[in-house]
């Protein structure tokens, strides 16, 4: 009986044995995984690079990477089954994507990051909110931090930047501008916000200096940054955003569902405490004249003195519009000829714009019939813009100037000639 126990525990010991170093094994095992998502800054073009970096859980690079492509221009990409040691990864995506702000293909290449926890996540994304938390993320764990804890506070620091908070339990990396959803609208703003009218060069020295300033703290401190986000926000046209990003992915044969963004523009735009330092300035005079869009001066009367003339001039910064209804008065006319059984026409007061044929004045005009008066808007920015006027005979009227598509004027202005 002893010989049996014997043998019966030594038996015992060796399946024990066996059982431990099968689960060492498997627990040394590596995790096969398929990697899919979306980079997008605007979607990033097919051909891009995307790079897969295998870590650890503390976010130590185990050594290994995988290569792969981005396969469309929506910025599509896909690694089937590669062995991670962990759960954790970096992302990095380099190449050219869609500029949503012009519409057309950047004119040269970015790189945007992210870090990702792939438990329980089907598809991960890397996009400008993936990208600026980076920095955080791994200051935060080298603190002591947990990784989900780091993501979740970097997450909501970077939004509170531009006075977003989110109350989504999506990370950033489960973001798509393509999809409708309140935290998919704040991505789509913020993205639009840091593009602004930036060159691609532009658009990553802003990126880098900004995860460089809310590394330590989670607060963008430096003022000359904050007023480059306001000064952007302040030039979007989110109207044409929307169209552009509808028509390139309808240009894929994709159905897109653009989130509603612009109310977060609009509310960055509004409560942001950074100082907008980029306005449009009208000059006392232009190229013939007195500008009759300077905030002060309402009497451009000539008295006695003939052959004056004015102009119409504003200095634009780069991005910005401008819109001016010049909307005369009634100086008589009207009513009802009863001897010639018609009506009397109304006459109004004549401004005598005089946009030149074949001359970039920078301006360019449209008739309205129901203000009576041409509508003029600028051409282009980054310019001084300046055409003549000649204020017919003697009249009144208002002006209406439209700052950076604003539906109400930004500023009326009654004058008299």
């Amino acid at each position: 009986m002893k010989k049996i126990t014997g043998i019966s525990a030594a038996f015992i010991l060796s399946l024990m044995f066996l059982l431990l170093s099968n689960c060492e094994n498997e627990s040394n095992s590596p995790l096969v995984q398929n990697i899919k998502g979306n980079v997008q800054k605007g979607p990033f073009i097919s051909g891009s690079s995307i790079i897969v970096y295998d870590m650890q859980s503390d976010l130590i690079p185990s050594g290994k990477s995988f290569n792969g492509i981005i396969t469309d221009n929506s910025g599509t990409f896909l690694l089937d089954n590669i062995a991670l040691s962990s759960n954790y990864i970096g992302l990095r995506a380099d190449g050219f994507y869609f500029n949503e702000i012009s519409g057309k293909q950047s004119l040269a290449q970015i790189t945007l990051y992210a870090l990702c926890d792939l438990s329980g996540k089907s598809s991960v994304n890397v996009n400008l909110l993936t990208h600026l938390e980076k920095a955080r993320v791994e200051y935060l764990m080298k603190s002591g931090l947990t990784f989900s804890v780091s993501k979740s506070q970097a997450q909501k620091e970077i939004l509170k930047i531009f006075g977003f908070q989110n109350t989504s339990s999506k990370s950033s990396e489960e973001l798509n501008i393509a999809k409708v959803g309140a935290d998919n609208g704040m991505l789509l703003a913020i993205t639009s916000i840091l593009q602004g009218n930036h060159t691609e060069g532009a658009l990553t020295e802003l990126l880098s200096n900004i995860s460089e300033d809310i590394k330590e703290d989670g607060i963008l401190n430096n003022e000359t940054l904050g007023s480059e986000l306001i000064n952007q926000a302040r030039f979007l046209d989110t109207t044409a955003i929307k169209t552009n990003l509808n028509k390139r992915y309808n240009d894929l044969g994709q159905t897109p569902n653009i989130p509603n963004f612009g109310k977060y523009v609009r509310q960055f735009s509004a409560t942001t405490k950074y100082k907008f330092t980029n306005d449009i300035e009208y000059p006392e005079n232009g190229k013939t004249g007195s500008n009759i869009l300077v905030e002060n001066k309402t009497d451009y009367s000539r008295g006695t003195v003939e052959g004056i003339k004015y102009s119409v001039t504003a200095k634009l910064p780069m991005g910005a519009s401008l819109k001016v209804k010049l909307i005369p008065d009634s100086i008589g006319g009207g009513g009802f000829d009863k001897d010639k059984n018609m009506p009397i026409p109304v006459k109004y007061a004549e401004w005598g714009l005089n946009l030149i044929y074949g001359e970039d004045s920078g301006w360019k005009i449209k008739y309205d019939n129901l203000i009576h008066g041409p509508v003029i808007e600028n051409s282009g920015s980054d310019r001084i813009i300046d055409t003549p006027i000649d204020l017919l005979s003697h009249g009144a009227g208002t002006i209406e100037i439209y700052e950076n598509n604003q539906v109400i004027p930004t500023r009326t202005k009654r004058i008299k000639w």
